[in-house]
């Protein structure tokens, strides 16, 4: 047997080899990178029967069948690259693609009765039959052929732009040993030399076989993994160990407002230039999960950021984004009902409480006075049962509102019951105290038109000092609240003695 001969038998164990592990896979195109590849083991064996066959009725019978496998191994190739690239292919895709095909085989079988395929038959020195090619393999089937290989390679090439490091390298793998043939049978071809287009399918199926074995090609895992990867409703970031995102899900490109192309490959401190003390905080970290709030779009929005190490961090990470901001607004929905008086929108006793304990920690450590000032309003009562408790809620909402425009912004107002309120204000020693009561009484103190209706209002009010009234919560609220109570008392027995 001959050197070539042992080469194409070599080719045949390799091809069946990629058929039989492409049909078992259940990766995207499998199915016809396997008719890929048994197309390419029967083209190798009708050239090896041509080649050891020397009657001509044998040879002839073999190169037919040769160029009935190679007329469609182009289009095969074609279809499987659009399946594993992602590309939408349909029934009718598959019916347009196999059209020149179909018509190339039905020249061929018809081509005694009008030589438009091949002109003619000869021997080349070692006694091998080949065909001389006319119009027809010229100018339709050739041009077609190379098309699709050429159309092939770019959709391979365009994938490869957008895909994470690992797919990239087998998918430059597969580029690349489908350019083997494509340059080797050009060359052939246009140079007249003899050497059979044949030898170059072992070459395509051995560095396939490479891939197989090297990067996992056709591994069975792609579908489910594309699948979940791009319908998550979290976002998913994948980085190497240099920080290189590796690969985006669509969330992710949502949010940031770039394309795949623009992340992909760049490091993540480029890809989140917007958030870069995100990027700062997180970037040591391997394993982690954590709340951040970001400004998105002029809105701000909560995230839970989930941290995973890919083999223990040898490889890179992955990072989860998780849109937690409706939970986040929901929180402070109830947060805002258990700590805000319903009617007047300002907070309520418990809230005032809690803001009055961690104002007196601040006042310790910083060595500064605060005030507590309690006060009601005068003959409320009369409010409610002449004009009604409705009338008597919008004097509150009222109260409310005019008390807040002349406090500072670092001053709390609540609503602790009934007509009642009380004012926190820091950094205020009594004099400081007395302003801001004068600013009270006088807003107070100008009529209220509720229903074309009038009202004039009075106060009573009661001031404690930290630290010179108390130096806790109970004895500052106490004092102010005795003080209040002495405040309406004195009033009340002054209406009496002018009457």
């Amino acid at each position: 047997m001959s050197l070539l001969n042992l080469y194409l038998t070599f080719s045949l164990l390799v091809c069946f080899f990629i058929s039989a592990y492409s049909l078992q896979s259940k990766a995207r195109g499998s199915k016809f990178f396997a008719v890929t590849c048994f197309l390419g083991t029967f083209w190798t064996l009708a050239e090896l029967i041509k080649r050891t066959w020397t009657e001509y009725e044998v040879q002839f019978i073999a190169e037919n069948f040769r160029f009935l496998f190679v007329i469609f191994l182009p289009p095969s190739l074609f279809i499987f690259a659009l399946q594993y690239c992602k590309k939408k292919v349909t029934s009718f895709h598959v019916a347009l693609i196999l059209l020149i095909p179909i018509i190339s085989t039905l020249m061929l079988i018809t081509n005694e009765a009008h030589l438009l395929f091949f002109k003619g038959k000869s021997f080349d020195p070692s006694g091998v039959l080949k065909f001389e090619f006319n119009h027809y393999y010229w100018w339709i089937h050739l041009p077609y052929s190379y098309g699709i290989i050429a159309s092939t390679l770019s959709v391979i090439a365009d994938s490869m732009k957008n895909s994470p490091e690992r797919d990239r390298k087998s998918l430059l793998t597969l580029f690349l040993s489908i350019m083997i043939p494509f340059l080797f049978d050009a060359y052939r071809l246009f140079s007249g030399n003899s050497i059979p287009s044949v030898i170059s399918f072992p070459i395509f199926s051995s560095v396939i076989a490479f891939a197989v074995l090297r990067y996992d090609f056709l591994r069975s895992n792609p579908v489910a993994y594309e699948k979940v990867f791009s319908s998550m409703q979290d976002g998913v970031v994948i980085v190497n160990k240099e920080n290189i995102v590796l690969d985006v899900n669509p969330v992710v490109t949502k949010i940031l407002g770039k394309s795949r192309s623009d992340l992909i490959g760049n490091s993540l401190e480029e890809g989140f230039s917007a958030w870069k003390e995100i990027v700062e905080k997180y970037k040591d970290y391997s394993s982690l999960q954590d709340e951040l709030s970001v400004n998105y779009k002029g809105e701000k929005r909560y995230f839970l950021v989930t941290i995973i190490p890919i083999e223990d961090d040898s490889e890179g990470r992955v990072f989860i984004l998780r849109d937690i901001t409706d939970q986040k607004n929901y929180e402070f929905f109830l947060k805002n009902l258990a700590f805000r008086d319903a009617l007047t929108q300002v907070a309520n006793r418990r809230r005032f409480q809690e803001e009055l304990e961690f104002c007196l920690l601040e006042s310790k450590r910083k060595k500064e006075r605060l005030a507590v000032v309690y006060f009601d309003l005068n003959d409320f009562k009369k409010v409610n049962d002449e004009f009604g408790h409705e009338t008597g809620d919008e004097l509150l909402k009222l109260v409310a509102i005019r008390v807040n425009s002349v406090l500072r912004e670092r001053d709390f107002l609540a609503r602790i019951g009934g007509d009642e309120f009380a004012i926190l204000i820091n950094d205020c020693d009594h004099n400081g105290a007395q302003t801001v009561v004068e600013r009270i009484k006088s807003v107070i103190n100008e009529p209220f038109i509720i229903n074309d209706q009038v009202f004039k209002l009075g106060i009573s009010i009661g001031v404690a000092i930290y630290p010179e009234d108390g130096e806790t919560q109970k004895e500052l609220t106490r004092t102010a609240d005795k003080r209040l109570i002495a405040s309406k008392k004195l009033k009340r027995v002054r209406k009496e003695g002018s009457a």
